[in-house]
């Protein structure tokens, strides 16, 4: 049974296919019964793995290609698939909701989307989007002191929460509290490509452990304190840098058990949640609105209709943008395999 860190590389897609399962099960459904619904709260975890898993996709990413290329390629991959969209579903909403329609454009941007008295419609992506922005500076530093730039960015990432909770600016924490496990995927990255770190027996158990002493916290700190408190203080989020990074190794291990089994309905969630998340929650909202049905109903037509919708409008995207694209190096690989 394999301890190295490749897994995390190896089964990636499959890891963001469980994310943004994660995801939707927390945005969309609703149950009454107390545990179910435990486990649904945790679903925001699933942001959390998205960062993780960014963080070491984006490492692999600056460390080969040219900072043209790099920015090129970051582009390519969201702008096309996110702003179309994005405007499209703004259009929808507007037309049946009968909203003002500055409000959705200010989701197009970055903070906007987290700003006060600004619904957050697409807050993931622009902030998502300036990490990638500052990950080549932070390579350039983070080549010379591996070690103390990853202290140091994890550092900044509390420094800037705790700076917000100061000033009562609750609203952005949602991504501050993510910055640092971002950055720790990062130097996985780094550990698994140009280290090919395998973990010891010691290192797995403390990895264990350490899952299961953050699922301790979550627990403790959903028993003891009011959503309120958990939204003002971070500690709706926080715990789970303990839990994702040791899970994600855990779930890639049990993954490498079935040798030969792609798991493909985690391999197409993974491969197509660009579109899946720019998707459901408007999708769901619209189903939820206009149709007369029961809850599960819209949920269940809702995860279909996305599933469809966003196969079919990454790979018009990606068409699109290959056959127009001359240089075909400057793409990323996504296009080039659904060509």
């Amino acid at each position: 049974m394999s301890n190295s860190l490749s897994l995390l590389s190896k089964y990636r897609t499959q890891l963001m296919g469980v994310a943004m399962l994660a995801v939707m099960f927390f945005h969309g459904m609703d149950f009454k019964i107390y545990f179910i619904e435990w486990i649904r709260w945790t679903g925001t975890s699933g942001v959390d793995m998205f960062f993780f898993l960014s963080g070491i996709g984006i490492y692999y990413s600056v460390s080969n290609n040219t900072l043209k290329e790099y920015y090129l390629k970051r582009v390519m991959r969201i702008i096309p698939v996110f702003i179309p969209l994005a405007v499209i579903l703004a259009v929808l909403k507007v037309l049946l909701y009968d909203i003002d329609p500055s409000i959705i454009l200010y989701n197009l941007f970055i903070f906007f989307s987290i700003w006060p008295d600004i619904p957050c419609v697409f807050w993931y992506i622009p902030c998502a989007m300036l990490l990638y922005i500052l990950s080549p500076a932070f390579y350039r530093f983070f080549k010379k002191r591996y070690s103390v730039s990853i202290v140091c960015a994890l550092i900044f990432g509390v420094f800037v929460s705790v700076f917000f909770i100061y000033i009562e600016y609750y609203r952005i924490l949602i991504f501050t509290i993510r910055i640092p496990i971002y950055f720790l995927g990062f130097y996985v990255g780094y550990l698994i490509k140009d280290k090919n770190v395998v973990l010891t027996k010691k290192q797995e158990c403390l990895a264990f452990f350490v899952m299961l002493f953050g699922i301790g916290l979550i627990y403790i700190t959903i028993e003891s304190f009011s959503w309120d408190t958990l939204r003002e203080t971070g500690l709706r989020w926080s715990p789970f840098f303990l839990v994702i990074p040791p899970f994600c190794f855990f779930l890639a291990k049990i993954m490498d058990q079935f040798k030969g089994y792609s798991f493909p309905v985690l391999s197409f969630v993974g491969k197509y949640s660009l579109g899946i998340y720019i998707l459901h929650e408007s999708v769901l909202g619209m189903l939820t609105w206009s149709l007369p049905a029961a809850r599960p109903v819209k949920n269940i037509l809702a995860i279909f209709l996305v599933f469809i919708l966003a196969y079919l409008w990454e790979n018009l995207v990606s068409r699109i943008i290959v056959k127009c694209v001359r240089n075909k190096s400057s793409l990323p690989t996504s296009y080039l395999s659904n060509k």
